[in-house]
């Protein structure tokens, strides 16, 4: 699945989202937690069931949380995982990195950032 993510691309800032104590404190895991909750339905805003299900999926196969929870989520905390998701690896990977393809800009400058296998 392909999401969008040109508005946080635009807002350029991930470490909003992702970023360490040593870089923002000892509060830097619920400050880009809430700001993820905050702002994750306007930047990446995934509300169809079927992506959904995709995220589900996604999040899964890191084997940190089992079904019965993953279920529970809310949107909102979707999104908000989501985000963090994606800020992390482009603040790890940068963006256009030809040896890390999961985020990448179409031809009509368009972000986009790859869930999936």
């Amino acid at each position: 699945m392909e999401i969008n993510i040109t508005k946080l691309v635009k807002a350029n800032n991930p470490q909003l989202y992702s970023a360490s104590i040593a870089e923002i404190g000892n509060n830097a895991g619920p400050l880009t937690w809430n700001r993820a909750l905050s702002d994750g339905m306007d930047l990446v805003g995934i509300t169809d069931p079927d992506q959904l299900e995709e995220l589900r999926e996604y999040f899964a196969a890191f084997g940190a949380w089992d079904e019965d929870e993953i279920n529970t989520w809310t949107i909102q905390k979707m999104n908000a995982l989501l985000l963090q998701d994606i800020a992390g690896t482009i603040r790890e990977n940068g963006l256009n990195n030809p040896e890390f393809n999961s985020v990448f800009q179409d031809d009509d400058g368009e972000w986009y950032y790859y869930v999936g296998p």
